[in-house]
């Protein structure tokens, strides 16, 4: 499934087999959604309070997260755990299966001198979307970029690579890695394939790598 929100904080959920969209209520105890986190178990919700809840992805039976000891202010799950940082710093993990959240405290053997290997582009990054094997990016202006080069011996990849001509305003991978994202006009979009087209030889009939949804 692929979880979007309105500004007016309506959640909307696309089912890529059937092609449709259905809507699913908010928690009537909650404020304006400012995150989304799913699985294919799971819908997480953040609101402008920092105050969590989670439901089946299906329906609109939340269930409010109170074993955090603070607000919220971003969250991430799979499989195997559930991660949620506080909007005080603190990070905490709940294993799968588990009720307890606990604390991750940064290991004291990590050298504060420590830099972490940067990727270069000519434009300032604006959003991230990390798979299994690949990494997204949206520069300044909303063009989408591929990190190539990107190995477990070389995490930091090559050159980030401009796919296609178009701009985007956030995107986001699925649990089978592949892109998706919400285009200028608001539309869902689905990544097909590496298409780089270079403006010059543009046209209505060239290839587009993503499917409007």
């Amino acid at each position: 499934y692929i979880y979007l929100c309105r500004q007016d904080s309506e959640i909307f959920v696309y089912r890529p087999t059937r092609r449709n969209f259905v809507t699913i209520s908010i928690p009537s105890t909650s404020q304006a959604v400012v995150s989304l986190c799913g699985t294919r178990e799971n819908l997480s919700l953040i609101d402008s309070a920092g105050k969590v809840f989670h439901c089946d992805g299906e329906s609109p039976n939340w269930v409010a997260e109170t074993d955090l000891p603070d607000c919220v202010c971003s969250i991430a799950q799979s499989k195997l755990a559930r991660w949620a940082i506080t909007c005080t710093g603190a990070l905490f993990i709940k294993q799968a299966g588990s009720n307890i959240w606990n604390s991750v405290i940064a290991p004291a053997d990590v050298e504060s001198k420590v830099v972490p290997a940067q990727t270069y582009h000519t434009s300032e990054l604006y959003s991230l979307a990390v798979g299994d094997n690949v990494v997204w990016a949206l520069d300044s202006s909303g063009q989408l970029l591929r990190l190539r080069g990107l190995a477990a011996g070389n995490p930091a990849g090559n050159y980030w690579r401009p796919i296609s001509q178009a701009v985007f305003r956030e995107i986001s991978v699925d649990a089978q890695s592949e892109l998706w994202a919400i285009d200028m006009e608001n539309r869902l979009v689905r990544h097909l394939s590496d298409v780089y087209v270079p403006e010059q030889l543009f046209t209505n009939e060239a290839q587009s790598p993503f499917e409007l949804i």
